[in-house]
């Protein structure tokens, strides 16, 4: 019995000594410092001029009527950003407080009013006329407010600094204006006379959300530009297949409306590079313990003082940055490939982002939270780009619908079309021409996005 009470004893012993030394590392060993390439990173680039920047109008755009949204959405970057100088944090922060008294409020269950993946939206619009005129009646100033976003040439963060806590714009009621808009067109295009102005505002539609895709400085974002843009191509392939003598009549107009998107200005590594920035510039505020993180993070642990110390003790913030800074860098390299090097890459590079946050025994005497919760902040990116790499195709897809009908192909030559249509008109995942289906009249390409499944296919109604 006192040789068991003895070895206990030493274990015991041991423990303790393995937590003291533990304990010890956390406390004394020094933080690492900032890779070079963080510190160019996190610099932020010049905003466009706020007189011209749709951002300010977009964070407004849901004001009281007598109201300047534009002039509102400054106000609100503006107190975001003096909190943030001020060491405050966002905690509380309001942009409602901002909109005046009767600001535009939809439910959060809005839905939409047509579902473009499994509707034909052409035909729903215009069987819903009555709907959708009673509504843009009743949002008649924000309707105009929408149009008149189309004028602003640039769009880009109107804030100086962000973190995880910056709330994004209100773009539930834009995305609504936007649907109404769609309904409008949809409507006119069936009238004679009023078929240019729908194509006219269709291919404004469409310029103005290149624009939001391009410019914008975060994923979710740009993954609302690039849903939004999904709907208003699959538009513009009803109305060809509906009226496939507007190819003709305007000809110079529907070639703008489905100039294909290019990878370039699908600008993934902006978005990127933007999310890396706000995640990184977060981790160098949870080093105090005033810091929002140490009231949020670990709360299943008694007490603040035990989880302050717990937290700042097993975090360091530069190494955490560290950690998670080649990932970024692999995945910018990555991204900044052809989509069909990046499909064949992503794996590996979800497999290196497990890595990082894997423990290891060093990973117990040093900085043990930050690794953990780099890993958990890390985004795949692969999820969002390959949805933009969909659109990409997608929008292949109508340019190549517009020529086959431009060009009055016969069913026999559609093939030989796809064949020969150039690389910027193939499918963006493997470089090869288009898919054919004679059977289905449809011509298509695998999607990789996991969100727009049913978007990977035109049919070529002029067949059917």
């Amino acid at each position: 019995m006192d040789s068991i009470l003895k070895a206990l004893k030493w274990v015991a012993g041991i423990v303790l000594g393995l937590i003291l030394v533990v304990g010890l590392c956390w406390w004394l060993i020094p933080d690492e410092a900032l890779d070079p390439g963080v510190e160019k990173l996190i610099a932020l680039a010049t905003p466009p001029p706020a007189a011209s920047n749709a951002f300010f109008m977009i964070w407004g755009f849901t004001a009281s009527p007598e109201l300047d949204p534009h002039a509102v959405g400054q106000k609100i970057a503006a107190a975001h950003d003096a909190l943030l100088a001020g060491g405050k944090g966002l905690a509380g922060f309001k942009p409602d407080a901002f909109y005046g008294d009767r600001p535009l409020r939809l439910t959060k269950d809005v839905k939409r009013l047509c579902a473009a993946d499994k509707e034909n939206c052409l035909k729903v619009y215009q069987a819903k006329s009555a709907e959708i005129k009673a509504q843009s009646e009743e949002y008649e100033l924000y309707l105009a407010r929408y149009r008149k976003i189309r004028d602003y040439k640039d769009f880009g963060l109107g804030i100086t600094q962000s973190n995880f806590q910056t709330p994004i714009p209100p773009w539930q009621p834009i995305t609504r204006m936007s649907e109404l808009v769609d309904g409008s067109i949809a409507q006119r295009v069936a009238v004679k006379g009023t078929q240019k102005a729908a194509l006219e505002e269709l291919a404004a539609e469409i310029n103005s959300w290149r624009r939001f895709l391009q410019g914008n400085d975060w994923l979710i974002t740009q993954m609302i530009s690039v849903a939004t843009l999904h709907h208003k191509y699959r538009l513009a392939s009803d109305i060809m297949n509906a009226y496939p003598d507007l190819v003709a009549t305007f000809p110079e107009l529907m070639a703008a409306i489905t100039t294909p998107l290019s990878l370039a200005e699908s600008n993934i590594l902006h978005s990127m590079a933007a999310e890396a920035r706000s995640m990184f510039t977060e981790i160098q505020t949870l080093q105090s313990a005033g810091s929002i993180a140490t009231d949020t993070f670990f709360e299943g642990l008694p007490g603040q003082p035990l989880r302050v110390a717990f937290f700042l003790g097993g975090f360091r913030p530069n190494a955490t940055i560290n950690l998670a800074y080649p990932v970024f860098k692999d995945s910018a390299d990555l991204f900044d490939k052809s989509p069909k090097v990046a499909l064949a890459g992503s794996d590996a590079l979800v497999a290196r982002q497990k890595k990082m946050s894997a423990l290891s025994i060093n990973a117990l005497f040093f900085n043990p939270v930050g690794r953990v919760a780099s890993a958990a902040a890390f985004p795949n990116y692969s999820t969002y780009a390959f949805r933009i790499y969909d659109l990409v195709g997608l929008t292949r897809l109508i340019d190549l619908q517009r020529r086959t009908i431009e060009g009055k192909v016969p069913l026999d030559k559609i093939g030989m079309v796809l064949s020969s249509a150039g690389p910027g008109l193939m499918d963006p995942y493997t470089e090869q021409p288009i898919q054919w289906d004679a059977s289905n009249k449809q011509i298509s390409f695998v999607l990789h996005g996991k969100r727009f499944a049913n978007f990977g296919y035109v049919t070529l109604e002029q067949f059917k």
